[in-house]
């Protein structure tokens, strides 16, 4: 039977000593040898802690000096484990390195005891339910041993790697990314996002629009898992931009954005669309993709071609797209028998250039031909959409096309697209 703890500590982004020790711990485990166990992780858990302080940059609180003396003593092999308790154990606001509530403190200082009873061979008992309780305090608790100051230095690298003054361009970021659980409390995740946008804002120049390195950092920090993924959900979904722009570079967490939240996804599609450009048709292919948009399909499409006009899928997205019927309904609105969208004035002329893009995914029919060529056999037509169609079938095997299904329906073609 798998551990919880064997889940938690694959969920971790430790070094290979530390993970020896937690697995050491987990053979000993196995074989109800409950004290070498407790032993083990508690060893795990105080080179975690180490770790940390080395690589932090100094608090505000602490001397330069005493800063120097704490990590000279986590470096020798004989003061290092005590440096780390006294580490934790310091309250005083002008010597601790850790922001943590008392009763936090006092439960580390519990579990540095029980540990001392078994590397001292004392009498209090130590069983199962020990270990697996420390193991519970762990996968509650070791996130919140953030070093004082973390987030500032955190935020202060992240801006000297995307200032392109200090830092290529291609630079790999993952090391920051891998600092982001050890540096920041649940609780300060949001005030980071706003800085982490204001860094973007003023290194990426057309942030949030074009910023390919801003969203693959978003990516990762969301890939982090939570809090951090549904934090940066919710805060990237709060800016129409941001959205857009992220969703464009990483279409597939749309799933993890909207899930099978019909009422988000309404919201989506009814409201935040509006703004969008032609990501739109990108979003909506995975949406369908996943069968979450099912039911409300012939309500959405609709709603898209109408106050889309001006935005067009990608061939790429034409696929999924066609599979649920899109087309379909763009040709039985835009290409009406009735009053075609192409023959409506404000439609049409906001679509001129996207209807010859939607033709170049469908292709020509005797629907599409017969409504085209009525709408523009006499004025008064959308000139903009006149003017659009005329240059898309002016030459090759679309105007040879148009030609030859006007002459199948015993019509001519318009002079007025220049036939």
């Amino acid at each position: 039977m798998r551990l919880p703890v064997e889940k938690w500590l694959e969920e971790q982004d430790f070094d290979e000593n530390i993970r020896g020790l937690f697995n050491e711990s987990i053979i000993c485990y196995k074989a109800s040898a409950y004290r070498a166990s407790l032993l083990f992780s508690f060893l795990g858990f105080q080179t975690v802690i180490r770790e940390r302080i080395i690589k932090a940059e100094k608090p505000g609180n602490i001397h330069p000096k005493a800063w120097e003396a704490i990590k000279s003593n986590l470096r020798k092999e004989d003061s290092w484990d005590m440096e780390v308790n006294e580490s934790i154990k310091k309250n005083d606001e002008n010597k601790r390195l850790f922001i943590m509530t008392d009763d936090l403190r006092q439960q580390a200082i519990y579990w540095k005891n029980r540990r001392n009873d078994c590397a001292h061979s004392k009498s209090n008992i130590i069983d199962s339910s020990h270990i697996e309780s420390f193991w519970f305090f762990l996968f509650s608790n070791l996130s919140k041993f953030v070093v004082n100051g973390s987030k500032e230095s955190l935020i202060q690298k992240i801006d000297r790697h995307f200032d392109l003054n200090l830092t290529r361009e291609d630079e790999d970021f993952t090391y920051i990314i891998k600092e982001i659980p050890n540096a920041l409390y649940e609780e300060d995740i949001l005030d980071f996002l706003h800085k982490l946008d204001n860094v973007f804002m003023e290194n990426e120049t057309w942030y949030p629009i074009i910023a390919e390195r801003a969203m693959s950092f978003f990516n990762q920090l969301i890939n982090l898992g939570d809090p951090y993924t549904s934090k940066s959900i919710d805060f990237i979904k709060k800016d129409n931009d941001l959205e857009e722009s992220f969703l464009n570079a990483h279409p597939d967490k749309v799933t993890y954005f909207y899930g099978n939240n019909q009422s988000e996804i309404r919201h989506l599609w009814r409201v935040k669309f509006n703004s969008f450009g032609s990501v739109k048709y990108k979003i909506l292919a995975r949406l369908l993709s996943n069968g979450f948009v099912t039911d409300e399909k012939e309500e959405v499409f609709n709603h898209i071609i109408r106050t889309s006009k001006s935005s067009f899928p990608s061939t790429n997205d034409a696929t999924v797209l066609e599979q649920h019927g899109y087309f379909n309904q763009y040709k039985s609105l835009v290409f009406s028998e009735n009053i075609p969208l192409i023959h409506v004035f404000d439609w049409g002329n906001n679509a001129d250039e996207s209807v010859g893009m939607h033709l170049n995914l469908m292709g020509l029919d005797a629907q599409i031909v017969k409504s085209i060529n009525r709408t523009f056999l006499h004025e008064p037509f959308p000139f903009k959409l006149q003017k659009s169609l005329s240059k898309y079938f002016s030459e090759g095997e679309v105007r040879d096309k148009y030609i030859q299904v006007c002459d199948e329906l015993g019509i001519s073609p318009t002079e007025h697209l220049g036939f």
